[in-house]
């Protein structure tokens, strides 16, 4: 099988590893470091995904913890992928957390993955307040039927 990218980065956000798959002139080449999940290690990602000219970082998005690597790989100019975890589980091979960045990367690497919908920061924003707005309206919905219960139920009618 033919690669689509010459140098690729998996990053398995939960444990904060990164393994990088590169062709080189003797073959492929796997680099495996960790890093930490603060801004002053995300940047030390960065400046080690650029320091090995990765062409794609490829982020499996579990829960929300994916967010803020994402943000920072893309203001840094790394072009990122945010994958759909459960595509990535279908896709036939090992999956456990020792090898999770590695598997990311094989992946990106063959072009086996697609791309998960990422809205705009703006877009975001929105979508944020408006889900709060929500929950807030069925919040205060509960509570006054809660009140009508309560007072139904009452001596005091």
């Amino acid at each position: 099988m033919e690669p689509i990218v010459k140098s690729c980065a998996g990053l398995d956000v939960h444990k904060m590893m990164v393994t990088i798959r590169k062709e080189t002139e003797q073959g492929i080449e796997e680099i495996t470091q960790s890093f930490g999940t603060l801004k002053k290690e995300r940047l030390k990602l960065c400046h080690f995904l650029k320091q090995h000219h990765i062409e794609l970082a490829v982020i499996e998005s579990t829960g929300v913890y994916w967010k803020s690597i994402y943000l920072s790989l893309v203001t840094t100019g790394i072009k990122t992928q945010v994958v759909n975890a459960r595509h990535v589980k279908n896709v036939p091979g090992r999956k456990t957390d020792v090898i999770n960045s590695q598997w990311l990367a094989s992946l990106g690497h063959y072009g086996l993955v697609r791309s998960s919908f990422v809205p705009a920061p703006q877009q975001e924003q929105l979508r944020l307040l408006t889900r709060r707005r929500d929950k807030q309206k069925k919040e205060l919905s509960n509570e006054k039927n809660l009140l009508h219960k309560t007072l139904g139920m009452s001596q005091f009618k």
